[in-house]
């Protein structure tokens, strides 16, 4: 076989693929080089396929393609891979309508892959499948969360949850005094387990009949860190407001000072707001729109 005419000089060649092995890590783009670094060094193509998986064909082609092109053009291209259905332009159309959020104006209750998929095949006439659809989101830029509810009727105590945000700060005024309350019951309930007898016995266990619970009604101070407990007989408006007496009672408050009080919107709890407006004990007396006294102290009921 006649010895390869050589375009470039062999050994600057050489030179120029021992250089190129230094510094690279792709493997294909290594055992080329190296196949070509052993031709320019004496060996033959078909020596080094005998001890290669490359032919001896592939090796002579490899040493043509450095020769006349550079090592450069021996390294393997990426796939361009299949061709986009969509244009660009189309892309940025369907990221202006995704952030429009009102799916509803092109025909769709949510978006979401099937719905995409949907929108793109009666615009333009493309049917990509959902999966697909779903990688397009995080083209735009888009994520998949868990959106918050909200209440659908409006929130019509506005005034009232403004307010409540600004107890934080009155947690350092001292003319203030913030208390948090709620009611629990304590159930007595019978929890059977298993345990060893003789095959076809019947074991019992005695349990208490019926639900029998404890009532507490709890109140929370946490500047100090304090709870007052009562003990009502059963959670109704009365013993709600005897509950606050015996708050005061239990925790008297200087002069001058309000008490927040933060209630919960139970049953018992709404109904002792009718009975403050008409005024069916005297010694409670109406403050203000929805404050409260009792003797001197006057309570905020939130």
């Amino acid at each position: 076989m006649p010895a390869r005419k050589y375009k470039t000089d062999p050994d600057q060649l050489l030179a120029e693929g021992r250089e190129i092995l230094a510094s690279i890590s792709d493997d294909k783009y290594r055992h080329k080089v190296e196949m070509v670094n052993l031709v320019l060094s004496g060996l033959t193509p078909s020596y080094l396929s005998t001890d290669c998986s490359s032919s001896k064909r592939m090796i002579t082609l490899w040493v043509k393609i450095a020769d006349e092109q550079g090592f450069e053009a021996l390294k393997p291209k990426k796939p361009t891979g299949r061709p986009a259905k969509l244009t660009e332009k189309q892309m940025k159309e369907i990221r202006r309508v995704l952030e429009e959020d009102d799916p509803k104006k092109y025909g769709q209750n949510v978006w979401d892959g099937s719905s995409l998929s949907a929108y793109i095949e009666e615009t333009y006439t493309i049917k990509p499948r959902v999966r697909q659809c779903q990688r397009l989101f995080h083209t735009p830029g888009f994520s998949l969360v868990r959106p918050q509810t909200f209440p659908s009727k409006g929130e019509h105590n506005g005034a009232e949850r403004t307010e409540y945000k600004k107890l934080k700060n009155l947690q350092n005024d001292d003319s203030a005094v913030v208390i948090y309350q709620d009611e629990v019951h304590f159930q007595i309930t019978t929890s059977v387990t298993r345990k060893w007898v003789f095959k076809g016995s019947k074991p019992k266990v005695k349990s208490a009949p019926g639900r029998k619970s404890v009532p507490y009604s709890g109140y929370v101070i946490p500047r100090t860190g304090e709870l007052i407990v009562t003990k009502p007989s059963w959670f109704t408006y009365e013993t709600v407001i005897d509950s606050f007496r015996q708050l005061l009672k239990n925790y008297p408050v200087a002069d001058k000072k309000r008490i927040y009080l933060i209630l919960d919107n139970a049953p018992w709890h709404k109904k002792r707001f009718v009975l403050f407006k008409q005024r069916l004990y005297r010694n409670i007396r109406i403050f203000a729109t929805r404050c409260l006294s009792f003797s001197s102290h006057p309570i905020l009921l939130i």
